[in-house]
């Protein structure tokens, strides 16, 4: 597959051909807090715009904290008609904070509740998802969010998480 954008012979290097050649990142600019609630709610931050029929590599970078009690899941909101799956890697339920933790590490659709256990004592965490996101429509790609039990402990989505996307197609 050609490198987007597809640059014929003779073509003009502008600044905004070489520009539309760059990632784009989308970075946290403060941390999100939600306490007593498992319904998922988009990210504030954590969205892109994505054109129509057009193919993407997506990468976040969430880095969290939840109380052992509560975890963390997450999910992402797609343009209706995208295609792809999405990959992650993060720590299992269960997990006790040491380094011989549950992993949690496989492939699962964009609207799949992925559950991440957190590290005990309060410490962050940090996860990966990442995808190759097909469109046919126009629309944001957008990081949902919850806790996974209710917890009077407020979880987090902290600052310096970040979204990656880089147009293929």
């Amino acid at each position: 597959m050609a490198k987007y954008p597809s640059i014929a012979v003779g073509t003009r290097v502008t600044a905004d051909l070489l520009n539309s050649m760059l990632p784009d990142w989308i970075i946290k600019q403060a941390n999100t807090s939600r306490a007593s609630t498992t319904t998922f709610a988009d990210d504030p931050d954590m969205t892109v715009a994505l054109a129509a029929n057009s193919m993407y590599s997506v990468e976040m970078q969430i880095n969290m904290i939840a109380d052992t009690t509560a975890d963390i899941k997450t999910l992402w909101t797609v343009p209706t008609g995208a295609s792809g799956s999405k990959f992650v890697l993060g720590p299992g339920t269960g997990n006790d904070g040491s380094d011989s933790s549950t992993t949690r590490f496989g492939g699962s659709g964009f609207g799949t509740a992925i559950v991440y256990g957190a590290r005990t004592g309060g410490f962050s965490f940090a996860v990966m998802e990442r995808a190759i996101v097909t469109t046919t429509n126009a629309g944001n790609l957008t990081l949902q969010w919850a806790q996974n039990v209710s917890s009077a402990t407020a979880s987090q989505v902290l600052i310096n998480s970040y979204i990656r996307v880089e147009q293929l197609a």
